[in-house]
């Protein structure tokens, strides 16, 4: 926490990982996320409406996620986190995929604005992504 009781944005990251992603809970996409939120990714950008319904379709399939951070690599200021992480998905049936993930997260409010990131390997290659859509 900052001296003014708010939430560091390494704080915000790890909430909304642990509250949308692993939790697949699309409902809160809101509360971290920016309206005018846009996704840069491996070449893709994607806007906040896209992503929201994207995400709603995946969350709805048997998709199970765990994270961990990369301690060492945090670096925030007041309108920026950068980070490193693995995200590991898993399906029935299916083996587990482990994703590396580095990314720099731009905030206002505490929301999301724009998120620019790279991972390993590419997440929209996997089968658990083949409905996604990635064009807006």
């Amino acid at each position: 926490m900052t001296a003014d009781g708010s939430l560091t944005s390494v704080q915000r990251i790890r909430d909304m990982f642990a509250e949308v992603v692993v939790a697949k809970n699309a409902e809160l996409i809101g509360h971290y996320y920016a309206a005018d939120f846009e996704l840069f990714s491996n070449g893709m950008v994607q806007s906040y409406e896209s992503f929201v319904t994207e995400h709603r379709k995946v969350y709805a399939t048997d998709v199970q996620y765990q994270i961990e951070y990369d301690e060492s690599a945090w670096c925030d200021a007041a309108d920026r986190v950068a980070g490193r992480l693995l995200i590991t998905t898993s399906c029935p049936d299916e083996p587990a995929t482990r994703i590396e993930v580095v990314f720099i997260a731009a905030m206002r409010a505490g929301l999301i604005t724009r998120l620019w990131e790279t991972t390993w390997p590419n997440w929209s290659d996997l089968t658990e992504f083949a409905n996604y859509r990635t064009d807006d």
